[in-house]
Order: structure tokens, then C-alpha cells, then sequence
């Protein structure tokens, strides 16, 4: 549930920050955002794609695939979620 609070978050920041703006460079605090929004949530990595008029703006992971080991998330990751119940 975390997973998909935190996704619905940072879609939600990242088209109204776009909208704001006619430039198409991410915001220049995207990162630390990100940082912040993963530790609030208590997650481990993130896949992040931003598309502006159908083109990718930004393609870019942070943290790691699974917590304890060292492979990272990058703009090619496929998240898979698990919804337990």
C-alpha cells in the first residue's frame, strides 16, 4: 500500500510542478525530493520517468532494487509490485 501511496504522490507533485512551467528540464530539486519521499515511505528504490508532450523529459532510478543488497535501480528497472493482503 506504501508502494502505491508513494507512486500516487510523486505523480501527482510531478504534473502539477510540470504544469507550472513550459521548460522541460525536471525540476532542479527533483532529487532531494525523491531522497525525502523514499525515506518517508520507507522505500528502498524508485524508478521515475517524467513524459512531456508524449517525449521523455527524465528516465532515471535511485536506491536499490531490494533492501540488504547492492544492485541499483536505473531508468530500465521494471518495478514489480506485491500487494499482500
Amino acid at each position: 500500500m506504501r508502494t502505491i501511496a508513494f507512486a500516487l504522490l510523486l505523480s501527482v507533485w510531478t504534473i502539477s510542478s510540470l504544469g507550472q512551467t513550459t521548460s522541460t528540464q525536471p525540476p532542479a530539486d527533483l532529487d532531494s525530493w525523491v531522497s525525502r519521499a523514499m525515506e518517508e515511505f520507507h522505500t528502498p528504490g524508485v524508478g521515475l520517468a517524467i513524459v512531456k508532450d508524449g517525449r521523455v523529459v527524465l528516465a532515471n532510478g535511485y536506491g536499490v532494487r531490494k533492501l540488504g543488497h547492492p544492485e541499483k535501480v536505473d531508468e530500465n528497472h521494471h518495478v514489480r509490485h506485491r500487494l499482500e493482503h
